[in-house]
């Protein structure tokens, strides 16, 4: 029985006891049937014994025994396998949390970091231009906050290898770190030892129980290496995705470092700039050589850029002199004269070597310099960090050094270079100017000297010292014309000495020419400042009186002169004489009068000898002229002004800008009564004062009234009118005021021309008067420039808008091409100034094409249009103008040729790096090879050979430029240019006959 249990236990052992306990009762039921039934070992009936029944019932409780021991073992697996099912699940449910709340945390800190690279680069875009500094302390300050660590860094490499400085610094620990590093003895320059600030680190870390610490290099625009170092609290770490943006977050301040720099190296050029024009204007307006020198050095010191400059020469002991300085460290460097020998270590600065080398040199580290080491120090007191010099050039030899300074390395860029280049060639320049200045000053002193004496010889009395009949017919003309423009007289008063010849004939020529300058002084003495005094030789007089209100004033003078010349004049001898006064007078009372000064004189002198002759029956040693006013004794000119036969003539101005008439220009002219025409050259010498500003006002008012008669064809057009300077008076422009009120028309479309050769505009007095007409609202021009002498200076005071050159320049450009440099540097002249510029004398298409060529913006001549009359100006404006194509002539090939030739070469001077040396070395490239291709074959093939040498040349120039402009040569290229030239002249000369008749015309 035992046996058949074996299967059930070892079922037990296998399957669970739920499957087990089944399949037992199913065999138990089964067996208690079949043996009911009389199956098994006891399909017999026997009968039931107890022993049997006991067995029965013993393995039926064995039965439940074992089963219920197999139920309770099988229990107690199931709760152990159910205890250990609870402890698996729980521990992965906190590993899946902890993994979870890592992974936030992670996340969180790259959304801190990305949040906080986003902040840094909003803080690059806003900041450029700001201090570094503050820039590096908002930075660590921006990740500090953004990601909540304790301690945030920036360091750079010092100015030695083993050195590093300490830029930033941020946290709540950011003050006591910054307090123990400082009190590290291992200061070495601007820095630290690199090791022991480390050390220094890791003992802060220790201390303050800091963890783990990330670090990011990036590369300054000079070179040296910086550090931003993050500092964790200890048990936190860093993300991997911390280090890609924390190198993006480096990689972005190094751009913005480099923009910084770029930045401020454009500023520093600027500003540079700008000192050069104030060194330009330093140059031209230094007196001395010491005034030159330092403030050409202050002005860069003024810059902002350098902390010291200065300009020094070799003595004669071989030491340097400093000739001028700026800057408070200059000073204190220059008390020690520096030697110029290379064969001493004090001999290695950079000004040294720059002498020695005569070229420029720059330290962009000058503390890195090994050669400076004796005096490292030194330039560490003063705050020196980078160093150049350069020669100046006076009188074409190397002269001195100009040294600069700066506070930062790496800040000598090839701008600041070339500025600082222009800097010593303008201080050169201006040392040239001084001595040339001082030359034609001492020149000038002794022609002034030499003219001061002729003049003496050629205009004053070499007895008396008072004027002569010379000075004083020119002064009366002058005085005349002053008379014209007042209400008062000019009286001309002739005196001759009675009684003078008996003083010769008793004490002597040495007694009567010590009584004539006794009287001229007495005269000198007794006359108004306004009034002259002159002798016509032997005992004559002659005194011009101005501003005479009236006849009882006149007679108020003669008086006293009277008195004075009649008074008693001890002689050297001591003894006294008398001389008697006979005068005439003239007056001159306006110029309705019509006199001449010789006439006037001529008056005076019939006076006199009126007053002579009558000396007893006369009550006063005077008597005047009584002069007859006719009309016919009038010069011709100022008959037909006054008849009114004046005719207003009109010349159209080509603006060439927009290929139309820009306005035109009224022309006087007289008609006689034969119908003759008198032209300005004829009728202005006629003309005074009065006449002349009548002329004005009669132009002014028939050309307004022409200009509006234009109606629609003479919209937008300009009329100009020539002001005589001398009729210019306070009454005469009121009267030119109401003439521009009458005519209702835009003042701005009036021009008022101004002829350069006269002497008013050298007069303090011009510029207020010019001002007034410009108040007007009119437009002021200054006509003829270059037909007399006219000061730049001046030019530039005067408050005009446009300026026309003379025709005289224009004309002769057949036989002279080369003054159409002239007429470029004059078009320059008018584009700084900013006026408008009117070229006159346009006579042929040749001349046209040359100008329009070189862009002068307005031109007037008869190839033009000539001067014609109103009804005809009305009719040509209706016309349509030809279209033209420049240059179109071998004088426009000149010009163009001429232009193009002074821009390259202004450009090659200052920024050669524009030009591109390859294109402008090909000849095709150029426009003049096009206009050449279009000349007939005669010399054309010389001239394409000749202008495809220029450009070669060119090209040439401009690749040694790049490799080293100071050692360019520029002889070739002007060579190539002048030979070109000359046979563009040659063949222009060679032309027909006919073209410079037309030319000429």
């Amino acid at each position: 029985m035992f046996l058949l249990l074996l299967p059930i236990l070892w079922a037990l052992t296998q399957f669970p006891v739920d499957a087990v306990s089944r399949l037992v009762l199913l065999l138990f039921v089964i067996a208690i049937a079949g043996t009911a039934r009389g199956l098994g070992p006891l399909s017999v009936a026997v009968p039931l014994r107890p022993m049997t029944f006991l067995q029965i019932m013993g393995m039926g409780m064995m039965s439940v025994v074992l089963f219920a021991a197999a139920m309770m073992a099988e229990s107690a697996r199931y709760r152990e396998a159910l205890r250990h099912g609870n402890r698996w699940l729980e521990r992965r449910v906190e590993e899946r949390t902890l993994a979870l709340l890592q992974s936030q945390k992670e996340l969180l800190v790259r959304e801190r970091f990305i949040s906080a690279a986003s902040a840094v680069n909003r803080l690059f875009s806003e900041n450029v231009g700001q201090d570094e500094n503050l820039i590096f302390q908002s930075f660590c300050e921006i990740l500090q906050k953004q990601l909540e660590m304790p301690l945030v860094w920036i360091v750079k490499d010092g100015n030695a290898l083993d050195t590093a400085v300490l830029c930033a610094v941020a946290g709540p620990l950011a003050s006591t770190f910054r307090n123990e590093l400082e009190q590290a003895p291992d200061l070495v320059d601007e820095g630290r030892d690199k090791v022991q600030l480390w050390r220094t680190w890791r003992d802060f870390s220790k201390s303050h129980q800091l963890g783990n610490r990330i670090t990011q290099d990036f590369i300054w625009p000079d070179g040296r290496r910086g550090h931003i170092a993050l500092q964790r609290a200890q048990g936190a770490g860093f993300p991997d995705q911390v280090t890609e943006i924390l190198g993006q977050v480096s990689a972005d301040l190094q751009d913005f470092l480099q923009r910084q720099y770029d930045y401020f190296s454009l500023q520093r050029t600027r500003v540079l700039q700008q000192a050069l024009l104030r060194a330009g204007e330093v140059t031209l307006a230094a007196e001395d050589v010491q005034e030159l020198l330092q403030k050409s050095c202050q002005q860069l010191i003024d810059s902002g850029i350098f902390i010291a400059t200065w300009i020094a020469r070799p003595a004669a002991d071989g030491c340097m002199d400093a000739l001028a300085y700026a800057g408070w460290s200059a000073s204190n460097a220059l008390k020690r004269r520096w030697p110029v020998s290379a064969d001493l270590p004090e001999g290695q600065t950079v000004g040294a070597r720059a002498w020695r080398a005569d070229a420029l040199v720059v330290q962009q580290d000058y503390l890195m310099d090994p050669l400076i080491q004796p005096w490292r120090a030194q330039a560490l007191e003063y705050g020196w960090r980078a160093a150049a010099a350069l020669p100046i050039e006076h009188g074409g030899e190397r002269w001195a050094i100009l040294a600069v300074i700066g506070d930062r390395p790496q800040m000598f860029s090839d701008d600041i270079c070339d500025v600082l280049s222009q800097v010593a060639r303008l201080v050169g320049h201006g040392l040239d100017e001084l001595v040339l200045k001082q030359k034609l000053a001492e020149e000038k002193m002794q022609i002034e000297e030499a003219r001061q004496k002729l003049e003496k010889v050629a205009f004053y009395d070499p007895l008396t010292g008072l004027a002569n009949r010379r000075l004083l017919e020119t002064q009366l003309e002058q005085a005349m014309a002053r008379q014209e423009r007042q209400d008062h007289v000019l009286a001309v008063c002739m005196l001759d000495l009675d009684r003078f010849k008996p003083i010769n004939d008793a004490f002597g020529h040495e007694a009567g020419d010590q009584v004539l300058v006794s009287l001229g002084h007495r005269l000198a003495e007794v006359l108004r400042k306004n009034d002259m005094v002159g002798r016509f030789g032997g005992d004559e007089f002659v005194i011009l009186l101005e501003s005479v209100q009236n006849q009882d004033d006149l007679y108020q003078i003669l008086r006293k002169i009277e008195h004075v010349m009649t008074s008693p004049i001890q002689l050297e001898n001591g003894q006294s004489v008398r001389v008697g006064l006979s005068i005439g007078v003239s007056v001159y009372a306006g110029a309705e009068k019509m006199l001449s000064p010789e006439e006037l004189l001529r008056q005076a002198d019939r006076a006199l000898y009126e007053s002579k002759n009558s000396k007893k029956e006369r009550d006063a040693c005077w008597i005047l002229h009584e002069p007859s006013t006719a009309l016919e004794r009038a010069p011709l000119a100022q008959r037909l002004l006054a008849s009114g036969q004046l005719l207003v003539l009109y010349q159209p101005v080509w603006d060439t800008q927009s290929s139309r008439v820009a306005g035109m220009e009224s022309l006087a002219r007289l008609q006689a009564e034969d119908g003759s025409i008198l032209t300005p050259r004829h009728f202005l010498p006629q003309l005074r004062g009065s006449h002349l500003c009548h002329l004005t006002q009669r132009m002014l008012a028939q050309s307004l009234e022409d200009l509006n008669s234009l109606g629609e064809a003479g919209d937008g057009l300009w009329v100009s009118v020539n002001i005589d300077p001398q009729s210019l008076t306070k009454p005469c422009i009121r009267q030119i005021r109401q003439i521009i009120l009458d005519s209702g028309l835009d003042p701005s479309r009036i021009i008022l021309e101004i002829l350069e050769g006269t002497d008013f505009l050298e007069r303090n007095s011009a510029l207020e008067l010019l001002r007034q007409i410009r108040a007007l609202g009119v437009r002021l021009a200054l006509d003829d420039v270059g037909s007399a002498y006219a000061s730049l200076l001046r030019l530039k005071e005067l408050p005009v808008d446009e300026i026309k050159l003379d025709q005289g320049f224009v004309r002769t450009l057949a036989q002279r091409p080369d003054d159409l440099h002239f007429v470029l540097a004059l078009r320059d002249l008018a584009q700084g100034l900013e006026v408008d510029l009117v070229v006159e004398g346009v006579e042929n298409e040749a001349i046209l094409d040359a100008m329009m060529t070189l862009n002068i913006p307005l031109l007037q001549g008869r190839h033009i249009a000539r001067p014609m009359s109103i009804s005809r100006l009305r009719t040509w404006l209706r016309r349509k103008q030809p279209v033209r194509t420049h240059p179109s002539t071998l004088l426009g090939i000149y010009a163009a040729q001429m232009a193009n030739h002074n821009l390259l070469t202004k450009m090659a001077c200052q920024n050669p790096h524009l030009l591109h040396a390859e294109t402008l070395s090909d000849d095709k490239s150029c426009p003049i090879h096009a206009y050449l291709q279009s000349l007939e074959p005669t010399n054309q093939d010389l001239l394409m050979r000749h202008h495809q040498l220029y450009h070669r040349e060119l090209g040439s120039l401009l690749r040694q430029l790049a490799v080293d402009r100071d050692q360019a040569d520029w002889v070739a290229l002007n060579q190539a240019e002048e030979s070109f030239l000359r046979l563009l002249r040659e063949a222009w000369q060679k032309q027909s006959p006919q073209a410079h008749c037309r030319f000429q015309d």
